[in-house]
């Protein structure tokens, strides 16, 4: 359906409409929160509404709804939504990623938590620090967090860092998808159990997932990359309760196309069911840099 929404344009928001990242408002509005980059090129959290009915965006807020933290925090140069719960309370868990600049190209990312009304409305960082933070299992970086609560545990599939490579002339960081759980949304016990793992030899990373269970069976989208190739939607399936995926990237059901902003990469995929039918919000080239796509299920 080609791109829904665009960067503002404004010194707020020049580029980038990143990581869409949707809760469901009301019968068929739904509120996506995203990254946007400022003249900077620093990295807040927006959003904007989008009815399901007219396939429309109905209202686009043009200030950031999470700012950036301050000095030395760890969403100091960034912060960006990745995934929206209800918790225990009846309002909502927003998990976001924190960014902070390392010696180029190195970098840092936590994982940090905001709280929203029941209203929607409102959004408080939890903390100035993040929720989950490097460890013996997620050694070099931790991000792209996606969260659902199923018989009153908080389930987290996340990214996990596990290496840097340095090939003589570049620096190539390697992710996979990790697993852990919660009982409240805020304390998570993580064992280095690997949901989603490399599938081809060249591969480094696989980015933020997004998990949908139908009647038993898990079913993940995320991206991945091979070498310097552009990402590319995944897709995988679990049967064991969703802790182990079986890869299945050739069922995915979409690819770069000819159109520019998606000519090189597709990537951050979110899907929603709505009323029987699947909609995937995605990004294109260069992490979502010209805004926000839409597929349909056919």
């Amino acid at each position: 359906m080609g791109l829904i929404v665009s960067p503002a344009n404004t010194s707020y928001s020049v580029s980038h409409c990143q990581h869409p990242t949707p809760v469901k408002i009301s019968e068929n509005i739904y509120r996506f929160f995203y990254g946007s980059r400022n003249e900077d090129n620093l990295t807040q959290t927006f959003s904007f509404d989008f009815d399901m009915e007219t396939l429309k965006v109905i209202n686009y807020e043009s200030l950031p709804r999470l700012k950036l933290g301050e000095l030395g925090c760890f969403d100091q140069h960034g912060i960006y939504p990745s995934s929206v719960v209800e918790n225990i309370d009846g309002n909502y868990f927003i998990y976001t990623i924190g960014f902070t600049q390392g010696k180029l190209p190195l970098y840092h990312t936590g994982i940090g938590l905001a709280a929203m009304s029941q209203d929607f409305k409102n959004l408080t960082k939890f903390s100035v620090a993040p929720i989950l933070s490097v460890s013996q299992y997620d050694p070099c970086n931790i991000t792209g967090p996606y969260v659902i609560k199923e018989s009153g545990i908080y389930r987290m599939w996340y990214v996990s860092c596990f290496k840097w490579t340095f090939d003589g002339a570049d620096y190539q960081s390697h992710y996979h998808i990790k697993y852990a759980e919660s009982k409240d949304g805020i304390e998570w016990k993580r064992e280095g159990l690997v949901s989603i793992a490399h599938f081809y030899p060249s591969e480094t990373n696989i980015a933020r997932p997004w998990i949908i269970n139908e009647d038993g069976l898990y079913k993940a989208w995320f991206s991945y990359n091979c070498g310097k190739q552009g990402y590319r939607i995944g897709y995988a399936e679990s049967t064991d309760g969703g802790y182990t995926f079986e890869r299945m990237d050739h069922l995915a059901g979409i690819h770069p196309s000819d159109e520019p902003w998606e000519n090189e990469a597709v990537a951050y995929p979110a899907v929603i069911v709505h009323k029987g039918k699947k909609y995937m919000f995605y990004n294109g080239n260069k992490f979502g840099k010209d805004g926000i796509a839409l597929a349909i299920e056919e």
